[in-house]
């Protein structure tokens, strides 16, 4: 579920971040060729499942990022096609429903933040993020997802902000083996949490 959902929201939010497009994500619209690669993980390799997305019927709207109208529109396709997607995985594992659509919102969430400082319109992805994210009673929204930031001063002394992504549902990459709690997990406390970020931000900046 969790790779689904980022190969999904890779091939759509952009599209909506930077362009203004909305695609026609219903489930006989959408066309996917999966393989598998491998990937370096934290000085691992590690086996990655990766898809081709091929917009079958090429039906697109044209909309603006910071608007509600569109947002809701982007929100209802994502939903449309996952749906179908969480159902299969719940009725095939026994996961909840609820889990699963936290995965999806995590992906989401985070290829907005991506494309944003892609874009240079961090903010405004993030507030179109928001507005899709936390609508209640969607099965996207859960309350722990958020966007934080965390400063540090580089060697100038000049301070620098960064973003993050406070992930609302877990992976549980920490149950295979050679794994570990992801740098945002649900799990961790917010202490720990931002003490890990931290670390590796001060390293980013070539700072001890």
């Amino acid at each position: 579920m969790n790779d689904y959902s980022y190969i999904l929201a890779a091939a759509t939010v952009p599209l909506f971040t930077g362009f203004g497009l909305i695609p026609d994500l219903s489930p006989t619209s959408v066309g996917l060729c999966f393989y598998t690669t491998e990937k370096l993980h934290e000085g691992k390799m590690h086996r990655a499942r990766r898809a081709h997305v091929h917009f079958v019927k090429s039906l697109f709207w044209y909309g603006q990022l910071d608007d509600d109208i569109d947002g809701e529109r982007l929100r209802t396709e994502l939903e449309k096609h996952f749906r179908p997607v969480v159902e299969q995985i719940h009725t095939k594992t026994g996961l909840s429903r609820a889990a699963l659509w936290r995965l999806a919102g995590d992906a989401i969430a985070y290829i907005f933040l991506d494309t944003g400082r892609r874009f240079e319109i961090v903010e405004t992805a993030k507030a179109a993020a928001m507005r899709i994210l936390k609508v209640s009673g969607s099965p996207l929204a859960n309350r722990e997802l958020h966007y934080f930031e965390l400063a540090e001063f580089d060697q100038h002394q000049q301070e620098v902000r960064e973003t993050f992504l406070q992930r609302g549902g877990c992976c549980r990459f920490y149950q295979v083996e050679g794994g570990a709690y992801c740098s945002t997990c649900v799990l961790k406390t917010p202490a720990d949490r931002d003490d890990e970020l931290r670390r590796a931000f001060r390293n980013q900046l070539g700072i001890a």
